[in-house]
């Protein structure tokens, strides 16, 4: 079409006198840019909406959602406190509710309308004893928890729950007399020393190994139960970090960043690798090889840091930085390769954030106080986000074996922690929300070190596991 207007403005130019050839070509000339300028400006316009499509979080798509139903309960006959409970959730032990009815803890099928298996409790943590049950529901070994009288106790679980740690210590009081002279009296003196011991057992009751006198009741037990690393926990913590191993005995890692408030921790599945985000000052991301050897270090250029999470095969690490300097706070998640090459970093809502890898490792999921993300980890791409409308207070993310369904799930504060509103949100892979579930205040057991509620995605992505104060729930998932 220029074209045939081009050929006809130039067919009325050859006819025109030398001055109007000259006033009919600027007059070509204005047009000619007017077209370009146009074109120009429409493209910009075009380009500023698409990426402004791509800025916003998107909305929940409207998809079939789901709902849930509570199928199946357990009540413990426990007198004393609960602190937690270890679900039997492998493909091969779980068994279905019809095969539970040698349990001699009371359980009941409360909906005939069952979906998938319930799992069984292989172990539970009391104020009291640590009991292990086999998947009929007999117990097969009991260990003591002493308390009182001198004595302080601490259980922990590896990242994968097959093992379990039982930090003790005892103050021991001694009287010695010794002479006053120069009146040749004798004075008692009394002295308190503290004995500690660090055991590891499995899922079966079985003693492993242990450690004696550990610096710090904080240890964390490698996914093999080879070792375990006693680290410090608390704020203004100047303790070196303790590597123990079962077989050549334990040494100490001194060359840390100093001062350090906390240090938090995170392992490979296989427990090959495992990471550490120690300082105060400035935060740092050390890498860690099995038998305790530094592999690098990576100065993030923040105040302080947060959750450390090993994708299964140890390829990639993340974790958190954040300045409290700033106003808001900078909180920021960072990406590093299993060689230390950073990948990138994403700014997120200040606040704790849960960190889930899938186990193809493509994709990272991560949650902060008001979002949930999905993000590409060779790109950094945002490939969606999601506004969950709550307080996400302490975030949790779990899958299920396929990733079809992402559950996160968290606690809205209160004053007291036991009575907070337990909340659950599940998404699919899409990054749609199908499901909104809360819990009544006090009822979901929290973990005995964060305020984490213990609810679990079962593997074939058909329940969702409830820890309760005094026992467990199953509740299905169906389609509306």
């Amino acid at each position: 079409m220029l074209k045939e207007y081009g050929l006809t403005m130039s067919l009325k130019i050859l006819q025109l006198t030398d001055k109007g050839v000259t006033k009919k070509m600027n007059k070509l000339k204005r047009i000619k840019s007017e077209i370009v300028s146009s074109f120009i400006l429409a493209c910009f316009f075009l380009v500023c909406i698409t990426a402004n499509s791509y800025a916003q979080p998107q909305a929940d798509k409207k998809v079939p959602g789901v709902k849930v139903e509570k199928v199946w309960e357990k009540r413990f006959d426990e007198t004393e406190k609960m602190k937690n409970i270890v679900f039997g959730t492998d493909d091969d032990d779980e068994s279905t509710i019809q095969q539970k009815s040698s349990l001699n803890l009371s359980s009941r099928t409360i909906s005939s309308n069952i979906n998938g298996k319930t799992p069984y409790a292989k172990f539970i943590i009391t104020d009291k004893a640590i009991r292990f049950f086999d998947k009929d529901g007999n117990k097969m070994k009991e260990v003591e928890v002493k308390r009182g009288n001198g004595y302080g106790t601490l259980t922990s679980l590896s990242y994968n729950k097959k093992y379990i740690g039982l930090w003790q210590s005892k103050v021991i009081k001694t009287t010695s007399t010794i002479p006053n002279n120069p009146q040749d009296r004798k004075k008692q003196i009394e002295k308190e020393t503290t004995s500690s011991s660090f055991s590891i057992y499995d899922q079966n009751g079985q003693y492993l190994w242990g450690v004696l006198d550990p610096d710090d009741a904080s240890i964390a037990i490698s996914p093999n139960g080879d070792y375990a690393i006693n680290y410090p926990s608390s704020e203004y913590t100047k303790s070196p970090i303790k590597f123990y191993n079962k077989i050549n005995g334990y040494k100490s890692i001194d060359n840390l960043p100093a001062p350090h408030t906390s240090c938090k921790m995170g392992f490979s599945a296989d427990g090959k690798l495992w990471a550490i985000n120690i300082g105060s000052q400035n935060s740092f991301l050390i890498l860690f090889d099995k038998d305790g050897n530094e592999i690098w270090r990576r100065d993030l250029g923040m105040e302080k840091g947060g959750e450390v999470v090993l994708s299964d095969n140890g390829e990639f690490i993340a974790t958190i930085g954040y300045n409290t300097k700033t106003t808001p706070w900078d909180f920021y998640l960072y990406l590093y390769t299993r060689t230390g090459t950073f990948l990138w970093k994403k700014k997120m809502i200040i606040g704790n954030t849960g960190i889930l890898f899938p186990h193809d490792t493509t994709k990272i999921i991560a949650a902060d106080r008001s979002k949930v993300y999905m993000f590409d980890i060779k790109t950094g791409n945002t490939d969606w986000e999601r506004e969950v409308g709550i307080d996400l207070f302490w975030p949790k993310i779990s899958s299920d074996a396929n990733f079809n369904k992402i559950l996160v799930t968290s606690i809205s504060p209160t004053k007291e922690k036991l009575n907070a509103v337990s909340s659950i949100l599940l998404f699919d892979k899409d990054g749609n929300r199908i499901l909104t579930q809360s819990f009544e205040p006090g009822h979901v057991l929290y973990s005995q070190k964060y305020p984490l509620p213990n609810i679990e995605m079962s593997k074939d992505g058909s329940s969702i596991y409830v820890t309760t104060n005094n026992g467990m729930e199953v509740y299905s998932i169906f389609d509306k």
